[in-house]
């Protein structure tokens, strides 16, 4: 039988040796591929695509407990007073004994020079039962954060704002505010530590100014039966949940009903002087019930529901009747918009239904009513306590501003839809139809007041984007004026001067947030507390100017735009593709490279 292993004489290996030929090359291959450091792939894969990193948290818990100490991470200082290494090093000691690794735990004692602590002797590992309740508390906070969309799917309960931060409370990780008095609002030994500063503006009739205040004091001021004061009431209402809980005020409001037997005991005039009171509190109550209900979870509604049932046992019908007359609009939903005003007639094309709709199908116009439909839905139910604290900017208050966060991510995603659809195209001249359709579009938005889509981050952002910019050749033939005019509207001299001037003319109107996001920043510099007479008090004439810019955007929460929805339109909008920047300029030189000239470009 002839050598399988030798040549077959027309140059050809037997294929045993090509197999062991091609085993070996895979085998240096694979080597050369395990020298290759991979180390950073995976956290490049999950910056680049967020959804990469919650898909992975949401079948491992322990990856969600380590984004979860990342987010509220309190210091190494906080962890070492919580915590001393000696401490940690003893449970682990401890677990080590309770896996009967003892040899283990000796040469830990060498190299620690700590003995082991052997007084609480026990079979269970502590260092596991303080691992295993850290995973139960973080898996809590991942299930009432989750996201809204998918919670919807899964049925799940919509509200748990409360509850998370109940819960973040109750493990230590979000703190009760320095400002929270838990003594009696009516105490007699705190009368110092309930005066506020108050501010005359200079003539009797004109409402005082309210510089600073503890908890108490504002709230002895808010229900004063001598001092009533709408631009307070209105002042306090909006920005209270920068410095206390609804539920913490509530609690406060009742004390403040439940008037003490000490209260003018030798006054002819208590019984009237009690009624006044319990008045200017069911007044605030009710105000607060009526704007503010969204602050009223299922608790605190309940809380409002035994209060009415207190106040028919002591003869107070009259209040009752009021309050329950508030919970009942707070449980219809009655809005205080506008519903039956006509709706403009949409500008219709012919393919509406068709499966291939794009924008160059829909008129300028109607592209941007829907647009505005769908920024407007999203601008309207910003909730004032989401602009409170910069909770859109920390990591720790974050969920208090989805709707901030929505808004901010739906702007972003115009800039890279209006910049992909540019990109996009091959050709030249579609390209600069694309940059002209979106001009045009861009001036009906202004037209209509739209101004977050127009600018930053929306249009005029994606007009700026390097990958857009640089395309010399699809520019050319554009007006420079256009693009000017609009720009020239957002300039950001004097603090935008132009556009807040033009803003206060607008109405309806959706004000570009990223203005008043800014004003607000700068605002909470001040701080929030400031000690009059050695006595730390609630800066509430920060609280004021919050107030100037949270209520001039409520005031275009409140005038809603009357176009009436095109479903198929605002479907294609929120799915309106987008690729990420990288990707944007490398198409970009693709279309057109560095000094390229215009004979080299795909007509």
């Amino acid at each position: 039988m002839a050598d399988a292993s030798r040549d077959d004489g027309a140059g050809n290996e037997p294929p045993s040796l090509r197999s062991e030929a091609v085993l070996l090359a895979s085998a240096q291959k694979h080597q050369l591929d395990n020298q290759v450091d991979r180390s950073g792939w995976l956290p490049r894969v999950q910056k680049a695509h967020p959804s990469v990193k919650e898909v992975r948290e949401r079948v491992s818990p322990l990856l969600r407990a380590l984004t979860f100490s990342e987010i509220y991470n309190p210091g190494r200082k906080d962890v070492r007073d919580r915590l001393s290494k000696e401490d940690l090093i003893q449970l682990i000691m401890q677990h080590l004994m309770t896996q009967g690794l003892e040899s283990v735990k000796l040469a830990l004692e060498k190299e620690s020079a700590l003995a082991y602590n052997n007084k609480r002797q026990s079979n269970r590992s502590y260092l596991v039962m303080h691992l295993n309740n850290a995973l139960r508390d973080t898996e809590k906070v991942y299930d009432l954060a989750i996201d809204e969309r998918l919670g919807r799917v899964l049925g799940l309960k919509k509200d748990r704002q409360v509850e998370l931060e109940e819960h973040l409370l109750q493990v230590g990780i979000q703190e009760e505010e320095d400002m929270e008095e838990t003594i009696d609002i009516w105490s007699a030994s705190i009368a110092k530590e309930q005066v506020i500063e108050i501010i005359s503006k200079g003539t009797p009739d004109e409402e005082k100014i309210v510089k600073a205040g503890t908890l108490n004091g504002l709230i002895g001021f808010l229900t004063s039966v001598t001092e009533h004061h709408t631009t307070f009431q209105n002042i306090f209402l909006l920005t209270y949940q920068s410095f206390t809980t609804p539920k913490k005020l509530f609690d406060k409001l009742v004390e403040r009903y439940h008037v003490p037997m000490s209260f003018e005991a030798d006054s002819p005039n208590r019984n009237e002087s009690i009624k006044r009171i319990r008045l200017r509190v069911c007044s605030v109550i009710k105000k607060w019930l009526e704007e503010y209900s969204t602050d009223f979870n299922e608790s605190l509604k309940g809380n409002a529901i035994s209060l009415v049932q207190l106040m028919r046992a002591e003869g107070e019908a009259a209040l009752a009747n009021s309050l329950q007359n508030s919970i009942s609009k707070m449980d219809s939903g009655t809005s205080r918009r506008v519903q039956n005003m006509k709706k403009l007639e949409p500008l219709i094309t012919k393919n509406i239904f068709s499966d291939q709709l794009n924008y160059f199908d829909i008129e300028d116009e109607e592209l941007a009513r829907q647009m505005t439909l769908i920024d407007y839905e999203i601008f309207s139910i910003i909730k004032p306590e989401e602009l409170l604290n910069l909770a859109w900017s920390k990591p720790k208050l974050k969920h208090k501003a989805k709707n901030v966060l929505s808004m901010i991510d739906r702007f972003n995603n115009v800039s890279s839809w209006v910049a992909t659809m540019i990109i996009s195209p091959e050709r030249l001249k579609n390209r600069t139809k694309a940059i002209t359709k979106f001009l045009k579009v861009a001036k009906h938005l202004r037209q209509l007041n739209n101004f977050n889509s127009l600018t930053d981050p929306a249009i005029i952002a994606a007009f700026n984007m390097a990958c857009v910019h640089r395309l010399k050749h699809s520019w050319e033939g554009i007006p420079a004026n256009i693009v000017e005019e609009i720009e020239k509207l957002m300039n950001t001299e004097n603090g935008f001067k132009i556009y807040r001037d033009t803003l206060k003319l607008s109405s309806p109107a959706i004000p570009y947030l990223g203005v008043h996001l800014t004003d607000l920043t700068f605002m909470e510099e001040n701080p929030d507390c400031i000690e009059v007479e050695g006595v730390k008090m609630i800066n509430f004439a920060k609280r004021k100017l919050i107030y100037a810019v949270i209520s001039l955007l409520q005031t275009y929460q409140q005038t809603p735009y009357h176009f009436a929805t095109v479903h198929q339109i605002t479907s294609y909008l929120k799915k309106g593709t987008t690729l990420d920047e990288p990707t944007l300029y490398r198409m970009s030189l693709d279309r057109e490279p560095r000094k390229s000239r215009l004979a080299d470009i795909q007509q």
